[in-house]
């Protein structure tokens, strides 16, 4: 009982943050969600090269920088 409470808590909460974040950013909302998913990804990218550099493999096609 007590989990589909919490459960019912946080999708309100969610809710209405999805809700006041749309609210403010209007038409610029897809904007910044793109903007945040290309630094995030940008950066897994570069934490992932170095892990592979770190280890000896390759980062470029197959060839070593």
């Amino acid at each position: 009982m007590m989990d589909k409470l919490i459960l019912v808590l946080v999708a309100i909460l969610v809710s209405a943050g999805a809700w006041f974040f749309w609210h403010e950013a209007q038409a610029e909302g897809f904007n910044i969600i793109t903007l945040v998913t290309i630094l995030v990804l940008g950066t897994d990218n570069y934490r992932l090269r170095k892990t592979i550099k770190s280890l000896g493999g390759t980062t470029s096609r197959g060839r070593d920088q």
